[in-house]
């Protein structure tokens, strides 16, 4: 593996490790940087990476014979309303950047547009720029996922990816372009397959307790494995000043993909204070301190 990210829902923040080390005395200095930092300005550039909705329709007609066209079903309707999470990313006591998390109900086509973004801050970027973008399109209903891109930008890599989930098929169509190389790969995959983002807002839907344990299918490249939940414990964590009372949440993955393995030490707290489940907290320990991503602003609007 080349690369491990932190946490389900994060991007490659691990690879800075060693540069922090080399970088840590002037951390004081860095700081004071990152006061003229506006994440609103980092999270418009990426918009503009997102593929368009008449690509979009292209690839699925080109691979599937699916034209495109309004949905004849019910507008999908969020159970978190059109919502966008803003988390302050930290590696240790040093800030390092933001994952800003979105959630949009689709008229046109009855389902919700999900979307996570990580985004490095100027002193992370002064070092190793990250500005990464994943959207997913899933079911309105069910909240499985349909249609999955991302497009990263980390240092001079740059990768724009599409995943087609054909349940009926069973299997994923991969296409990939990146500045070294272009391909078009296919693989099998049980119905209902998830991916890093989705099986966040997946968890959010399920009423959990303390002990209880599940599995979901996911795709971490270049393969679908299970991914095991369990619910630890409940603990208050604060968070974007407040309290919240939460559910500790362990995935564990049962073998080695590109963006997580199974030997990732991976906690996510999600709060049990109203119907939102917002995950307020997730961790990943690394061998020399941790990476943290804490809640620190909620915009909603029904």
């Amino acid at each position: 593996m080349k690369k491990r990210r932190f946490s389900m829902y994060t991007s490659n923040f691990i690879v800075l490790t060693a540069f922090f080390l080399f970088f840590l005395n002037t951390a004081p200095a860095a700081q004071d940087q990152e006061e003229n930092f506006k994440w609103q300005d980092a999270s418009k550039e990426l918009d503009a990476l997102a593929f368009s909705q008449s690509f979009i329709d292209s690839v699925k007609n080109y691979h599937l014979g699916v034209k495109p066209g309004r949905s004849s079903r019910k507008s999908g309707k969020s159970p978190w309303g059109k919502e966008t999470l803003i988390y302050e990313v930290q590696w240790g006591p040093m800030k390092a950047g933001f994952m800003i998390l979105t959630a949009e109900p689709d008229p046109a086509s009855g389902n919700i547009r999900l979307g996570m973004k990580m985004i490095s801050n100027n002193f992370v970027s002064s070092i190793y720029r990250i500005r990464d973008y994943s959207i997913t399109w899933v079911d309105a209903k069910e909240f499985y996922p349909i249609f999955f891109e991302q497009h990263t930008r980390e240092k001079k890599f740059r990768k724009d990816e599409y995943l087609i989930y054909d349940n009926e098929k069973e299997r994923i169509i991969i296409g990939r372009a990146t500045n070294r190389k272009n391909e078009i790969t296919e693989i099998e995959a049980p119905p209902f397959t998830h991916n890093f983002v989705s099986v966040l807002y997946y968890a959010r839907t399920m009423d959990l307790n303390v002990g209880d344990s599940f599995s979901i299918n996911m795709y971490t490249r270049p393969r679908v494995q299970p991914m095991r939940m369990r619910v630890r414990k409940e603990e208050r964590v604060n968070a974007g000043g407040k309290r919240y009372r939460s559910l500790m949440v362990e995935p564990t993955l049962t073998g080695d993909g590109e963006r997580f393995n199974k030997n990732d030490q991976m906690t996510v707290w999600i709060s049990q204070d109203d119907e939102y489940r917002v995950p307020v907290m997730a961790r990943s320990k690394l061998k020399v301190g941790s990476i943290t991503a804490r809640l620190v602003q909620v915009i909603r609007t029904e």
